[in-house]
This record gives structure tokens, sequence and C-alpha cells, in this order.
């Protein structure tokens, strides 16, 4: 894509492989915003229909969710990002998945919450959007991003999360760490009360909570190294 910094490029395909084998979720995207530009590029997590297409395109979007480059077919729900991204200039990169066991929390009407220092990114209860239905409007897109001011993230009812980051590689991690905190939430509470963190729990300080972020990207790209696709 003309302008656009192959290193990003690559980092937007990483993401996208990654998400769909550490959420299992194969619906959703990731969206990230252009440095010095009114624009973002967005990847969805599935596969195109046709077995030929490529996988890794990417889509082409101006702040307000037109579609001005590439060939598959505008998200339903293109106003999460667009409106994400209008509502704070800080978040670069805006991840939507439907993770099953964060989906579990929804239903119950469980927020969620930070129970371990890898979850501190959440120690305020994650709000929970009232609805299951798609995002198909600015409204509702301005709607989810308001909700996401505090920790950067929200769940939809029955649908699944939406998670912000400054860079991409918190966005990635915070989605991780979301689903990853669902399971262990889901399993606590069939033992009985959950205590969550506590503010004096937290080993580290806020400038360091990008270290989670480093980490798993850095142990993932081992990974792939290594063979593991």
């Amino acid at each position: 894509m003309i302008g656009v910094a192959a290193e990003l490029l690559d980092d937007i395909h990483f993401a996208a492989r990654w998400l769909v084998k550490e959420t299992g979720s194969y619906y959703g995207h990731v969206a990230v915003r252009l440095p010095g530009r009114d624009q973002f590029l967005l990847q969805y997590l599935r596969p195109p229909l046709d077995a030929v297409a490529d996988y890794d395109e990417l889509l082409l979007f101006d702040m307000n969710g037109a579609q001005l480059e590439g060939k598959r077919e505008s998200p339903k729900e293109i106003h999460i990002y667009s409106e994400a991204f209008k509502s704070n200039p800080r978040w670069s990169a805006v991840i939507h998945a439907h993770p099953e066991m964060a989906i579990v929390l929804s239903v119950a009407g469980q927020p969620l919450r930070a129970i371990d220092q890898q979850s501190r990114w959440f120690m305020e209860p994650v709000p929970i959007y009232p609805s299951a239905t798609f995002a198909a409007t600015p409204e509702i897109g301005r709607e989810l991003a308001r909700l996401m001011e505090k920790n950067r993230a929200v769940t939809m009812r029955g649908h699944g999360i939406v998670v912000a980051g400054e860079t991409l590689k918190e966005a990635f991690a915070a989605a991780v760490i979301y689903e990853r905190t669902a399971r262990l939430l889901v399993k606590a509470h069939s033992l009985g009360n959950v205590t969550y963190l506590k503010a004096e729990d937290v080993v580290l300080s806020p400038p360091d909570e990008s270290n989670s972020a480093v980490w798993l990207w850095a142990y993932l790209k081992w990974k792939e190294r290594q063979g593991a696709r």
C-alpha cells in the first residue's frame, strides 16, 4: 500500500493471525490509525470466502468510515473504529473480536475485572453494552467509544469485545489478556466468591503497563519463528 511502512503492514498481518489463535475468534477486525493522516487501515480476522483471495488484504478508510481502497466489502461495524479514533486521538489501534469466554461473562451480567498482575489494565470493571446488535450506526460507535474511556475496553453483551491502545501492540495485548482473564473468571466464579485485584496489589506503575504488550508480542514473534503457524 503506497505511503505505508512495510513494518506496519507486517505488524497488522501478524496481529490478525495471532488474535485468531490466542482468542479463538475469527470474527472481527484489526484497525490501525495511519500516522499524520486522517485515515486508518483495517484487516479482517476471517479469511475471504474466495479461497484464492488474499487473506492479508488491507482496506483503507477515512475517519468517517468511507472506504477508500480495498476489494473486500466494508464491515457493517466500521463505525466501531471510525468513532473510536475520532473520540480519542491517542488511540492508534482498535480491535473488535468475539472471544468465547468474554461473551459468557457478558450474558451472565458479570463485568470483567482485574484478578492478577497480567489483567491489571482492567482495574475498573469493563462496561457491558446492553445489546448484541451490530454497531451499524455512528451513534452506537460513539456510545461504545464513550464506554471505553476508563480502561480502553467494552463488552457487547452476547456479541464480543472492543479494545483500544496507544500502539498496536497494546491493543493486541489487551484483546489477548481480556480473553485470558475471562477464562480465569469463569473458572473462579464456579468455585465461589472472587477476590479482585486492588490498587495496592499492583506491582508495576502505569507507565510500565506496556511491558505486558512488549513481552507478549516478542514471545509470539519467537513462537512463530519456531514454526508455530
